[in-house]
C-alpha cells in the first residue's frame, strides 16, 4: 500500500505544481519545458560528472547570430522567469549552481554569453556559497551587491568551439 501511496502523492504534488504553467503562452511553455528538463540534467549531472565538464558543456555557444541588444535583454528577462519557473515547480528543491548552469545553458544556444560566478562568504561563522550569472559584468536575476555579499571563488573559463 505504502508503495502506490507515495507514488500518487508525487504525482498529486507535480500536478498541483502544474497548474500554474498551463497558464503559459506556448513559447513561455517551451521556454519552461526546456528549463526544468535542463535543471534536472544539471542536477544529475553535478552528481556523476566533473564540474569542468558540466560548466563547459552549459557555457559552449550556439553557432547562430548574435542577438541585438534589446533581443539579448529581453531573452534573458524570458529565460530568467522559465528558470525560476521551473525551479519553483520541480520535483525537488534546485541549487543556485543548477539554476545558473541552466540559465547559462539556455542563453548560450542563443548567441549569448553569460559568466558563471561561484563566490563565498562567512555568515555567522558558517561559510556559505552561492552561483550565479552575469552578463556584461551585471548579476542577472541578482542584486547587484550580490558581488560585495560574496567574494568570488571562480571566474570560470569559457571554451568557445
Amino acid at each position: 500500500m505504502a508503495r502506490i501511496f507515495i507514488p500518487a502523492i508525487l504525482i498529486i504534488l507535480m500536478l498541483h505544481k502544474l497548474r500554474s504553467a498551463s497558464r503559459l503562452s506556448p513559447t513561455d511553455w517551451l521556454f519552461f519545458t526546456q528549463a526544468w528538463f535542463w535543471l534536472l540534467i544539471f542536477d544529475l549531472g553535478l552528481r556523476t560528472r566533473p564540474f569542468p565538464d558540466l560548466q563547459a558543456f552549459a557555457a559552449r555557444l550556439a553557432k547562430c547570430p548574435v542577438p541585438s541588444p534589446e533581443q539579448t535583454e529581453s531573452m534573458i528577462r524570458v529565460l530568467k522567469a522559465a528558470v525560476d519557473h521551473a525551479r519553483y515547480n520541480h520535483l525537488y528543491p534546485m541549487t543556485c549552481l543548477c539554476r545558473a548552469l541552466t540559465l547559462q545553458k539556455l542563453l548560450s544556444e542563443r548567441g549569448i554569453a553569460a559568466e558563471l560566478k561561484i563566490g563565498v562568504r562567512k555568515e555567522a561563522g558558517q561559510l556559505s556559497a552561492h552561483a550565479w550569472l552575469e552578463y556584461q559584468g551585471k548579476p542577472l536575476g541578482e542584486p547587484e551587491r550580490i558581488k560585495e555579499q560574496y567574494a568570488a571563488l571562480m571566474k570560470a573559463p569559457r571554451k568557445t568551439e
